[in-house]
């Protein structure tokens, strides 16, 4: 696991300062974030899923909102700037 991690680049200091954390951090506090993350992944996902079924499935916008699609469009692009920001 520690080669894989220097096979992709890591150094050395980025593979202790991940032992410190992972030796010095409660380990329910660990399960809980992996078991926070997963769901998070999961309900990603089934989002996504959905959404490429709807649009896929959608010959014309009746029933959109305008303003919905607006607002989703504008909050996807301030998430991609604070993406690229980083």
């Amino acid at each position: 696991s520690l080669q894989a991690q220097q096979d992709l680049g890591f150094e050395q200091s980025d593979i202790d300062d991940i032992r410190h954390l992972i030796s010095d951090t409660d380990v329910l506090l660990l399960a809980v974030t992996v078991l926070a993350s997963t769901l998070h992944l999961l309900f990603e996902f089934l989002t996504f899923k959905t959404e490429v079924e709807f649009w896929n499935g959608n010959t014309d916008l009746t029933g959109l909102s305008v303003r919905a699609l607006f607002m989703d469009f504008v909050s996807q692009v301030v998430i991609l700037l604070f993406l690229f920001e980083s």
